[in-house]
């Protein structure tokens, strides 16, 4: 089965409504072509710090059937346990996983190749932004 490069990530939010405000754009993302999400899950650490997690459903981002018609369980109990320890008391955190369609015929020439991606790094928003004013 052919699949562009995969990528975790965690996107946290101050309270629950959070990840129902960003299902729009995941949406755009998916319907052209961009993305296609493999696995979501949602983990919340309470203010006492009790850390709980769950798949995500329907009813906290709503269409997210449409956006995630056929999810995998690629991301683990582990992985969300490591999530949780790291949100702040009160917090969540929505984790995706995602595959990155628009790079596909890049990766799969990469491959053809004999090559890989060796390093993959994310530079925040902030010190990208700060970079490219200076």
């Amino acid at each position: 089965m052919p699949i562009g490069p995969v990528e975790v990530m965690v996107l946290t939010f101050t309270d629950a409504a959070g990840p129902a405000q960003i299902a729009g754009e995941l949406e755009k993302l998916v319907d052209g072509g961009k993305i296609a999400v493999i696995d979501a899950v949602i983990v919340t650490r309470g203010a006492d710090g009790t850390v709980e997690a769950h798949d995500l459903e329907e009813d906290e981002v709503p269409g997210f059937e449409r956006i995630a018609p056929d999810p995998r369980d690629l991301l683990s109990d582990s992985d969300a346990e490591i999530v949780g320890e790291a949100l702040e008391p009160g917090s969540v955190a929505l984790v995706l996983a995602i595959e990155h369609r628009w790079a596909f015929g890049f990766y799969e020439k990469l491959r053809e190749a004999g090559g890989e991606i060796a390093l993959h790094v994310q530079i925040d928003h902030e010190d990208a932004v700060a970079a490219l004013v200076d």
